[in-house]
């Protein structure tokens, strides 16, 4: 007997908030993007899009590549809000 496969769309939203605080990861980050649930239990959602949060850059106008003295070890950054993008697979362990 042929099962067939069940592809539902959906949309992702979400809110990511960090378990720890340090210097890489110290507040929350939005998302938002389409995705689908897949199989005939819908146990597995794969999501993709956009997402804000507060990013290092590199400061005193750096760019990726730029040689730069540093004379106590430190780089230049900078914390500034930006977007990027997001892949996410998820896996519903209520799925009935």
């Amino acid at each position: 007997m042929y099962k067939r496969q069940v592809i539902t769309p959906s949309l992702s939203l979400g809110i990511g908030i960090p378990f720890s605080k340090n210097e890489s990861v110290e507040n929350f980050a939005i998302f938002a993007g389409p995705g689908c649930y897949i199989g005939k239990k819908q146990s597995f959602m794969l999501s993709t899009g956009i997402m804000f949060s507060k990013v290092k850059v590199l400061a005193s106008g750096f760019n990726v590549g730029d040689e730069i003295i540093i004379g106590e070890g430190d780089i230049p950054t900078d914390k500034k809000y930006s977007f990027g993008y997001f892949v996410g697979l998820t896996y519903n362990i209520a799925a009935k």
